[in-house]
């Protein structure tokens, strides 16, 4: 389906819906039109039916149409994927003062170069065949990439800027989106999100904006939505199972037609929903036990009951709060963001699954990685050495460093340890703070492109944290 058949479709829908209500003003409240243009096409649906209702064709540019350099594009893509917080102004800022200006319109442009071929099989009604037409993938990736670039993450602000911002009304031409829509665009595509990301990392390699020479591995603690005294031992966890059955029983018996069906069904999902996340914590403690069994730790293991998968970790601050691990490959030399997890387990063993999640994206593997301290292990330097990859990363001190013990030292081990003692390799380890902690930063903070309201804002997780 063209982006032309779904305007079509759509103001179908509202002419129907006008004759079915008799009420012009609500449906064209409801749908954001004016009165005047609801006049204006239902005039030409009366005189040439649904024909009438199609989009009228632009009438072709005069003279060339205006194009881009190789160079402008290798640097709209990297700023798009090295800073994807920041919206198209501040591109079009940053690339003006290189001699590139580039209007917002440059967004739907880049979709429209994109294969989205996944997202169109995925569409089942189809010309011919019964079902409602769907909205062009096209309109739904631009929304979900115009809303990344402004830092914006829920599906409900973005149905609100389909209405209150010009740009996304712009980007969704006439066609009504939902965040429901959205939403599930989003969750239930995730594979072919997924490849459309490896895609574009293609592409910055063919325009040689990513070279992949070296990466940086650094990461960030993001706060999780838990607290503290939502982590319990396993014997409180079971007692919460317990009552929280007896809660799914007594809230199924009590609902006898007293309360609305929307709300009695709101209680009946808390209630499962609760249960569901109890059992969650539960099947989580063999898990944290057997971490804390491995690292040594005598404390009692413990899982919360409001977001199961998360972990209690040492913040940047010294304290410990419910977190999440997010490691962050970087390519050094276009700074784009090529290898991204969330996790809630330690550093260390995150090293060669980003490194292997690179190569899977890429093909061919990095000459060298940079790497922070957090992530050194003797698997790790062991593992990366036998990838044929060579690793920097500062040398700890401690009896439980790599290669620090009383036993043989190991090959990789040994020549990383002689590596980071000459200067070359000192100098060429610096440039990971240079990259790495300034994508960690353009990662934390969003900047609010409206100037009424000129301020820089974190999201909720960076806050905390």
């Amino acid at each position: 389906m063209t982006l032309a058949d779904s305007i079509h479709a759509q103001r179908l829908r509202v002419m129907r819906e006008a004759e079915q209500t008799g009420n012009v003003s609500a449906t064209c409240r409801r749908h954001g039109w004016s009165r005047a243009r609801f006049y204006e096409l239902r005039k030409r649906f009366r005189a040439y039916g649904t024909d009438g209702l199609r989009p009228k064709p632009q009438a072709p540019e005069r003279g060339r149409r205006p194009g881009l350099s190789v160079e402008a594009e290798r640097q709209i893509l990297a700023l798009a994927i090295a800073w994807p917080t920041r919206g198209p102004q501040w591109y079009s800022n940053q690339l003006a003062c290189d001699g590139h200006p580039v209007p917002r319109s440059m967004v739907w442009r880049f979709v429209e170069g994109l294969d989205l071929g996944a997202f169109y099989a995925a569409i089942r009604a189809r010309e011919g065949h019964a079902g409602r037409a769907a909205i062009d993938p096209k309109i739904l990736v631009a929304l979900w990439l115009y809303a990344t670039m402004d830092g914006v993450g829920s599906a409900r602000e973005v149905d609100r800027l389909c209405d209150a911002h010009d740009a996304y009304r712009w980007l969704r031409s006439g066609v009504s989106v939902n965040y429901h829509t959205l939403s599930d665009f989003r969750v239930g595509r995730r594979a072919a999100l997924d490849a459309l990301l490896t895609q574009s990392i293609t592409v910055l390699l063919d325009r040689q904006a990513v070279t992949l020479n070296r990466i940086t591995q650094d990461g960030m603690k993001v706060r999780a939505n838990a607290g503290v005294r939502s982590f319990r031992r396993r014997e409180r966890l079971v007692e919460c199972r317990q009552t929280a059955r007896q809660q799914v029983r007594r809230t199924f018996a009590d609902l006898d037609g007293t309360v609305t069906a929307r709300r009695a069904a709101a209680q009946r999902r808390a209630v499962v929903e609760r249960e569901t996340r109890v059992d969650e914590a539960l099947s989580q403690l063999p898990t944290v036990e057997a971490a804390k069994r491995r690292n040594g730790s005598k404390g009692e293991a413990k899982a919360s009951t409001t977001d199961p998968d998360a972990r209690v970790m040492k913040m940047p601050d010294g304290g410990y709060r419910p977190a999440y691990n997010v490691p962050l490959a970087t390519d050094v030399d276009g700074q784009a963001i090529v290898g991204v997890a969330v996790t809630n387990g330690g550093e260390p063993a995150q090293l060669l699954p980003r490194l292997d999640q690179v190569a899977a994206r890429t093909g061919p593997r990095p000459d060298a990685l940079l790497a922070d301290g957090g992530y050194v292990s003797t698997d790790g330097i062991v593992g990366v050495a036998a990838r044929g990859v060579t690793l920097y990363a500062p040398v700890a001190e401690g009896k439980h460093a790599p290669g620090s013990g009383a036993g043989p030292m190991r090959p990789a081990v040994a020549a990383w340890r002689a590596r980071m003692t000459i200067e070359e390799g000192k100098a060429l380890y610096r440039i990971r703070a240079a990259t790495a902690e300034r994508v960690n930063a353009e990662t934390r903070v969003h900047e609010v492109r409206d100037r009424d309201r000129t301020r820089c804002r974190a999201g909720p997780s960076a806050r905390r944290a």
